[in-house]
């Protein structure tokens, strides 16, 4: 997943959401001095951009999609100044800047581990301040649900009571801001404030399972299975429990979203120790058609790249 951005230009016939969304920030920069309501620009302008992520989420080249989408992101903040209180932009931007981090970012904290442990450090400390932004903006497009904002310095009990307020409509601000703080807390387990933030983020996400445990391919599954691989049994850590999620989430993506695998394989093998499972898993998605599913383009070709790094370097990860 390394690259660096490509210096070619834009092609309107290839990108057309790319190209298309800047007159948009031409509109919001005009109606603050004609009047026009702001949420009538973001409305207009939010279609497009969830559009554009449709469009970026088809890209095979992942080196491009880092450089293009930087772009998109600041459109949306533009929005997002004129009316700072949208929810679906809010919720818009955390995605953007969560799957950036995790796709882009946070992959280097472990390819430089040994080679770059400065550059390694500089890639954790980045991906932590994107998830940290997208945690803001989660927090904001959830700002409405009062009784579960007020909840999130109360007990456990007063967590769960709060998460369980919130329904099927604010389901992508819910998954979203979950997935934001548990990556930023992924990052920081030495730390214990995130340890006690991973509380609330396991409340967040068992409500995504609670309203629909198929949302984005499974995520929450996804989360539920890492986790549970990476804290230690005494901490409520489950490698069987871990396995169930995986599979779960799996067999909701139809077997074709292969980050699913590629965590599988990193998380739950590793723990175990299964060597067989580990390249069973990477091997399915080296083998995988990336145009099968043109949809999740982008997302799977990263997770070949992950598979492909993982299987060369399975020394690192295996004891024997």
């Amino acid at each position: 997943m390394e690259g660096t951005a490509l210096e070619c230009p834009v092609s309107r016939a290839r990108h057309p959401a790319v190209v298309c969304l800047f007159p948009f920030l031409g509109l919001a920069l005009a109606a603050a001095g004609c009047g026009v309501a702001p949420r009538i620009v973001a409305r207009m302008a939010g279609g497009y951009l969830e559009t554009g992520a449709e469009v970026f989420e088809q890209e095979p080249d992942p080196a491009f999609a880092e450089s293009a989408i930087p772009a998109n992101f600041k459109l949306l903040e533009v929005l997002l100044a004129r009316s700072p209180h949208d929810r679906k932009l809010n919720a818009l931007a955390a995605q953007y800047l969560g799957t950036y981090a995790q796709a882009f970012l946070e992959p280097r904290v472990e390819t430089l581990l040994y080679e770059d442990p400065d550059g390694s450090d500089r890639a954790r400390e980045r991906a932590s301040q994107f998830y940290l932004r997208g945690r803001t903006y989660g927090l904001r497009a959830l700002e409405r649900k009062r009784i579960f904002m007020e909840s999130l310095d109360g007990t456990v009990a007063d967590i769960q009571r709060g998460v369980e307020t919130i329904g099927k409509r604010d389901l992508a601000a819910l998954f979203w801001t979950a997935f934001c703080w548990g990556s930023y807390t992924n990052l920081h387990l030495e730390d214990p404030r995130s340890l006690a933030d991973s509380t609330i983020v396991v409340q967040m996400m068992a409500r995504v399972l609670d309203l629909d445990e198929s949302y984005y391919y499974g995520g929450a599954h996804i989360f539920f299975g890492a986790m549970l691989c990476r804290l230690p049994a005494q901490a409520g850590g489950d490698p069987e429990q871990s396995r169930r999620h995986f599979e779960r989430a799996i067999e909701l993506g139809q077997g074709r979203f292969l980050m699913a695998r590629v965590f599988f394989a990193r998380y739950y093998a590793v723990r175990v120790q299964d060597r067989a499972l580990w390249d069973e898993q990477l091997q399915q998605v080296l083998a995988a058609d990336l145009d099968a599913w043109p949809q999740e383009r982008l997302a799977n070709a990263m997770a070949r790249s992950r598979a492909e790094y993982y299987l060369e370097h399975a020394e690192d990860y295996f004891l024997e």
